[in-house]
């Protein structure tokens, strides 16, 4: 049975996250680099939340939650899920959603972008 978490902020877990994003969305730019760079960027006032599906020890699912650095507006946020494709189907993109949206609880929610 998999749970929720927050990510961890690891190498092991950076790759484990860029394999999955790299299935996912197969036309995208995800590596460990680019973790670690887009990491060291970000405006610490932005939200940024991850969480991780995790099976048995394995990263199997993930989602980002984070306001848009360039228009930082009270109550607009951005997400993406990603689960790995043989793991699809057993409920972790909806657990991850409901998550996400818990770590929401309380703030202001006037827009919520994601997409395919």
């Amino acid at each position: 049975m998999f749970r929720i978490r927050p990510f961890e902020r690891t190498e092991v877990e950076n790759k484990a996250v860029a394999e999955i994003q790299s299935v996912a969305w197969s036309n995208s730019m995800n590596s460990v680099a680019m973790w670690n760079r887009t990491d060291g960027v970000r405006d610490p006032r932005s939200l940024m939340q991850r969480f991780v599906a995790v099976d048995q020890g394995n990263i199997v699912g993930l989602a980002v939650l984070m306001e848009p650095e360039l228009d930082i507006a009270q109550g607009r946020y951005g997400f993406s899920i990603a689960v790995r494709p043989d793991q699809q189907g057993k409920g972790i993109g909806s657990a991850i959603y409901k998550r996400m949206m818990t770590s929401l609880e309380g703030r202001p929610l006037q827009q919520l972008t994601t997409g395919t």
